[in-house]
């Protein structure tokens, strides 16, 4: 994954939980962090304390959503 695959907004799957991107950058993303880790969840800026940030390198992302593919897959029933 490179800079061009991401924009603010959208969703990187990082170790196993998919955060909202709240800056992109060259090398890596910026997204909330949480002190508590919840694998497999999904973490938004308005979980966290304003100001809570992580960067994650984007060798370490392992997917990418945009805002609308995330609305669809939370929505959609589980098999």
């Amino acid at each position: 994954m490179v800079e061009g695959d991401f924009q603010r907004g959208d969703f990187a799957k990082y170790r196993g939980t998919w955060y909202e991107v709240l800056r992109v950058h060259n090398t890596s993303v910026t997204i909330p962090h949480l002190h508590l880790h919840i694998s497999g969840g999904v973490v938004r800026a308005g979980d966290v304390r304003p100001g809570w940030t992580w960067t994650a390198p984007y060798a370490g992302l392992a997917g990418r959503m945009s805002e609308e593919e995330m609305r669809q897959h939370q929505e959609s029933p589980v098999p």
